[in-house]
């Protein structure tokens, strides 16, 4: 019997060998209106894993075994998103896409690359917004689950004790800077922020600004930043609620925000809370596999955001929030908690001029648990104060921006000597002139100066945009 077998095998590998490796290419462009190029459009193929996005030239190219048509949706910043089906054996013209620019999206105000509301279409500065539509569409519990559904080329993975290690642009965690309405977290997990807290409850919309922002909000931001904007309601009130649950790992998240307009009150609470079993995806005893399986755990976040209208050109902004994350490990639990709150005050000063002045606070901890016992072995605190103004002025097309921040820094860890901890101020200042010189020119320049008491140093940076 095992003479009849080999020659059918070796029959069944000869018929499969040729297929291995063998894949339809496609291979086509994306322009706009005019046939130029769009660079970095983004080209989601139906049935078919990751996204790809365009190059320089506004080439895309991807392989899919077995499939001489595919069906594409191609999307870019400021243009109507646009569908095709594309043939693997059909030239590079008869796959070229076509994208008009949609007027509503370019008219869209953004203020994360300039720190001033600036319609989208006169941002010299790369800039992506991710819709309150969007994230809806996705339904992503986190900023790690929208960022890795909408940004191709992001990349999130696992460093040690499996916390989330960023990639983007070749940038790690510690060169993207997160901000919640312009706001800085503290706290980090292996050089990132902890993403569960950037749920996306009440989330309006999210403004990414891909490379260095450096002058505008020091060194933290020269990979890019991400800024997630809470949505402000004009309804007398609004309730949402929602869950969702999901087999692999069962987990279940069950949310809701509630919010109301009252005379010059605006009040908006969300909530949040999801729990997952742990993931098992090798034998325990499978020594190529560095993964055997992700914990699971539970997230609570809790928050609250309070205006309160003095006039028309006066309305003070109070915020406050409470997180609670479990991680469950076979031996041990790591317990994470964060504490946040802050005050800010918006004045118009007139038509033409804009005072905000803020004040913030920060509480991130972590700790450990045996036995449901704390350890304090493994215990880490980070609180910071930071105080913030900014001031700007418009004379027609041209502008001029003055900032500063003021930032007390604490840290104790385990991973300092005698578990000691540590503490730092930093003062930045900076200036920013927007200037238009001709109805199709526009130039943004910077600069930047901080200082650091750790250091007693100062670092100076600047920027020059132009579009």
């Amino acid at each position: 019997m095992t003479g009849s077998l080999k020659p059918a095998l070796l029959s069944a590998v000869g018929l499969l060998f040729p297929l291995t490796g063998l894949a339809d290419t496609y291979v086509g462009k994306v322009l706009d209106e005019t046939g130029s190029p769009l660079t970095g459009a983004v080209v989601r193929i139906e049935g078919h894993g990751q996204p790809v996005t365009t190059g320089a030239d506004g080439r895309y190219s991807f392989e899919i075994p077995g499939r001489s048509t595919a069906r594409i949706t191609v999307s870019y910043i400021g243009y109507v998103t646009g569908d095709a089906i594309i043939r693997s054996d059909g030239p590079e013209k008869d796959n070229t896409v076509r994208l008009s620019s949609d007027p509503t999206m370019l008219n869209e105000v953004v203020i994360t690359a300039t720190r001033t509301p600036k319609a989208l279409k006169d941002v010299p500065v790369v800039t992506r917004v991710i819709s309150a539509e969007e994230i809806g569409k996705t339904d992503a519990t986190n900023i790690q689950d929208l960022l890795t559904e909408e940004l191709p080329g992001l990349e999130f993975g696992f460093a040690m004790s499996q916390e989330t290690s960023l990639n983007m642009s070749g940038f790690g965690g510690n060169a993207i800077l997160f901000l919640v309405d312009g706001e800085r977290l503290a706290g980090e997990t292996m050089d990132n922020v902890d993403y569960n807290r950037l749920n996306l409850e009440n989330v309006g919309k999210v403004e990414i600004v891909k490379g260095a922002s450096s002058a505008l909000y020091g060194a933290n931001a020269v990979g890019g930043v991400v800024n997630l904007i809470t949505k402000e309601h004009d309804e007398p009130w609004r309730l949402n609620l929602n869950s969702r649950y999901r087999n692999a790992g069962k987990e279940w998240r069950t949310g809701g925000d509630l919010s109301f307009n009252s005379g010059k009150w605006n009040s908006n609470t969300s909530v949040q809370h999801s729990t997952m079993n742990t993931i098992r995806l090798t034998d325990a005893f499978d020594t190529e596999s560095k993964i055997h399986e992700i914990y699971g755990g539970t997230t609570l976040n809790i928050k609250e955001r309070l205006t309160y209208r003095v006039s028309e050109r006066l309305r003070l902004i109070a915020r406050g929030g409470y997180f609670a994350r479990t991680s469950d490990r076979a031996n041990y639990d790591d317990h994470y908690h964060d504490y946040n709150g802050g005050l800010r005050g918006v004045w118009d000063i007139d038509e033409s001029q804009n005072l905000e002045v803020s004040y913030g606070y920060d509480q991130y901890d972590k700790s450990r648990y045996t036995g449901g016992r704390r350890t304090h072995d493994h215990d880490y605190s980070n609180r910071q104060h930071i105080a913030h103004g900014l001031y700007t002025k418009f004379w027609g097309a041209n502008g001029l921006t003055v900032g500063a921040d003021y930032m007390h820094d604490y840290l104790n860890t385990y991973q300092f000597t005698d578990n000691a901890s540590h503490s730092q101020t930093s003062v930045d200042a900076f200036v920013q002139f927007d200037y238009n010189p001709l109805s199709w020119l526009n130039i943004i320049a910077s600069v930047r100066d901080d200082y650091f008491s750790a250091s007693d140093n100062n670092a100076v940076t600047s920027r020059i945009a132009t579009m």
